[in-house]
């Protein structure tokens, strides 16, 4: 398979199979790619091996076999381990390497590792999602991509396996600027409605008998929250904020 700007598509490489990377990895399976995954965990990829998928155990051989890397990776520091160890893409010396990096990092991160990418030969597009895992199994994430337009618009068919809406930004690093923003978003309204039904609660007014009448009220918008915060179970990450 050979896409937009000449790049031909033998197999894709993904890295970071955790709790997007996977989901993300069987839904480009599904799609009919040939994947190559790698992760540092062992069992995060035992179901896409079942799935078809084939193991390396580093970046460097997943760079080494395909012109395509995805990774999905928890932060800055571990998408520069990637990129830059003495096992990472770069390692592997690929000439016209394009590196899709669905990871939430820091804008200075972003316009760092693209530089350092450029400087090798590869060309780094910064594609951070949303809407979760579930999302992901769906194939209904946003993708908020920037970078090299040329790289773009060859990887952006590979995105409809796993997103329903795909924006591209232009400049590197302005999607990660996008994702950053639509996380403040979600957790200060996360943060006020949280903090009504606290106040609620200590005017009387009981959690599980306030949330119909704002569902039926003009604060409804922020209301789908609420039901995550009933079961108190406060160590639920949904994503990191250390970046």
């Amino acid at each position: 398979m050979t896409l937009q700007g000449g790049i031909t598509l033998a197999k894709l490489g993904l890295i970071g199979t955790g709790t997007m990377g996977n989901p993300i990895a069987a839904r480009l399976l599904a799609a009919g790619h040939d994947l190559v995954v790698s992760d540092a965990a062992r069992a995060a990829t035992a179901n896409l091996e079942q799935l078809g998928a084939r193991r390396v155990e580093s970046a460097r051989a997943v760079a080494s076999e395909c012109a395509v890397v995805f990774s999905s990776l928890p932060g800055p520091a571990q998408v520069r381990a990637v990129v830059e160890g003495s096992d990472g893409l770069l390692a592997a010396r690929r000439p016209g390497l394009v590196h899709v990096d669905l990871s939430t990092s820091s804008f200075e991160a972003v316009q760092s590792l693209c530089a350092v990418e450029s400087a090798a030969g590869a060309t780094l597009v910064d594609a951070p999602v949303s809407g979760g895992a579930h999302g992901a199994a769906q194939g209904t994430l946003a993708v908020m991509a920037s970078g090299d337009r040329a790289a773009f618009d060859a990887v952006r068919p590979l995105f409809d396996a796993f997103a329903s809406n795909v924006f591209y930004l232009g400049a590197s690093g302005r999607g990660t600027i996008a994702k950053l923003v639509n996380n403040l978003i979600f957790l200060a309204g996360a943060l006020v409605v949280q903090e009504g039904f606290v106040l609620a609660a200590k005017a009387g007014l009981g959690a599980r008998e306030l949330l119909p009448i704002v569902n039926a009220s003009s604060a409804k918008l922020y209301a789908g929250m609420a039901p995550l915060f009933f079961g108190r179970n406060f160590e639920m990450a949904l994503f990191k904020l250390g970046i």
